[in-house]
């Protein structure tokens, strides 16, 4: 939470060059900054059946966003209305909610298949 708030605190206050410390993948501040939430979290154990849910599609959240013809329009789009100000972050919440909306239905639709098809197996072999 930390990370996703820095930027938008950055914008507020004018520092808008801080940003891309928080943007840029090669960078030893966002290193410490993971590297010491990880540690942290790593400590505490919970677990939380919606955090767990929505955990659940986050491969997929990345998939769909890292495929060719979505990542193109993401980061020409995207990163511009980051470094703009608050609002790209925003953007990048609908996104996330459209990709994990879109996995959850995907595995509603694969799991109907899956019962069909099971039906179907069962019929078979009382025949």
């Amino acid at each position: 939470m930390v990370l996703f708030f820095c930027p938008i605190i950055f914008s507020r206050l004018g520092l808008m060059k801080l940003n891309t410390f928080f943007i840029s993948n090669n960078n030893i501040v966002l290193l410490i900054f993971t590297a010491a939430i990880v540690i942290v979290l790593d400590s505490k154990k919970w677990a939380n059946k919606i955090v767990n849910y929505l955990a659940a599609s986050t491969l997929a959240i990345y998939l769909l966003t890292d495929n060719g013809l979505v990542r193109k329009p993401l980061d020409t789009w995207l990163l511009k209305e980051i470094l703009d100000g608050v609002q790209g972050y925003l953007y990048i919440l609908i996104v996330a909610m459209f990709c994990l909306l879109l996995d959850k239905v995907r595995g509603l639709f694969f799991e109907s298949i899956k019962k069909i098809t099971s039906k179907l197996n069962v019929k078979s072999i009382i025949k």
